[in-house]
């Protein structure tokens, strides 16, 4: 990864309901309220993580990975 001197590469992700122990075993965890219907997968979230260490140009983004829960 190339780095500047005045410049930072600060990347996040926000995932929503991600089908993990957690949240499957929590009775308030409705994927009907996600449009696409389903909690995301862990490979959802991967393949984003790894988009973002790969990409050495995109900088002080938070990617969301939520299945639409933002648009609804």
């Amino acid at each position: 990864m190339a780095t500047h001197s005045r410049c930072c590469v600060p990347k996040s992700l926000a995932p929503a309901l991600i089908g993990t122990d957690m949240v499957t075993s929590n009775p308030n965890a409705n994927p009907n309220l996600i449009p696409m219907g389903h909690f995301g997968a862990v490979d959802d979230v991967a393949s984003v993580a790894v988009m973002l260490a790969m990409n050495d140009y995109m900088t002080g983004q938070t990617i969301s990975v939520n299945g639409g829960w933002y648009m609804s």
